[in-house]
Order: C-alpha cells, then sequence, then structure tokens
C-alpha cells in the first residue's frame, strides 16, 4: 500500500491537467463575481497594493486550510490525488488574477 506521503506528492507532481470538480465551479464563478465587486468599490490607482495584498492573505489562509486539515489529515485514492489537485489550481486559478504584487 502506498503512503498518504506517496500519495499527496503524485497529487502534485504527477497528475496534471483535469479539470476542477464540477461542485466548484459555481463557488468559484461566486468568488470571482465578489473579487471582481470588491475590487472595483476598493481598488484606487493611489493604493493599488492594499486590496491585492488583502487577497494574497485570502489565498495563504486557503493554502494553509488545505493543507493542514485536508491534504495533511486524508488518504487519497489515485482519482482523488488527481481531484485535490485540479481543485487546488482552480482555486489558484480564480485567486491569482487578484493577488498580483504592483511595483
Amino acid at each position: 500500500p502506498r503512503s498518504n506521503t506517496l500519495h499527496r506528492r503524485v497529487a502534485w507532481r504527477v497528475y496534471t491537467r483535469a479539470a476542477a470538480s464540477s461542485l466548484l465551479a459555481a463557488p468559484l464563478a461566486v468568488l470571482r463575481e465578489r473579487l471582481s465587486g470588491l475590487r472595483a468599490a476598493l481598488y484606487t490607482p493611489s493604493d493599488q497594493s492594499s486590496f491585492n495584498a488583502a487577497v494574497r492573505q485570502l489565498a495563504a489562509a486557503v493554502s494553509v486550510h488545505m493543507f493542514r486539515e485536508v491534504a495533511a489529515e486524508a488518504t487519497f485514492s489515485d482519482a482523488g490525488s488527481e481531484r485535490f489537485a485540479a481543485d487546488a489550481r482552480a482555486i489558484a486559478a480564480t485567486l491569482r488574477p487578484y493577488a498580483r504584487r504592483h511595483e
């Protein structure tokens, strides 16, 4: 039998471009819509970094939760590893445009 560590490693290094879970599509659409609205309401050209810094903090919190509460505690099948990796990529892709650093 494979260890949890192997399954986590497999999730990030072997499986590549599966689509995100269908159950995640609607929540990610809402997240994109809300982030876009927040950016429109809070973002100013003179202070480009505050909103993006807040989104980076959100992304860090999501990352910590996904790894401490999900990846570190779960045993994944090969398909489960692929699904988790695809969902994590979808979440990161949703947050990335709002978390850019402006110099």
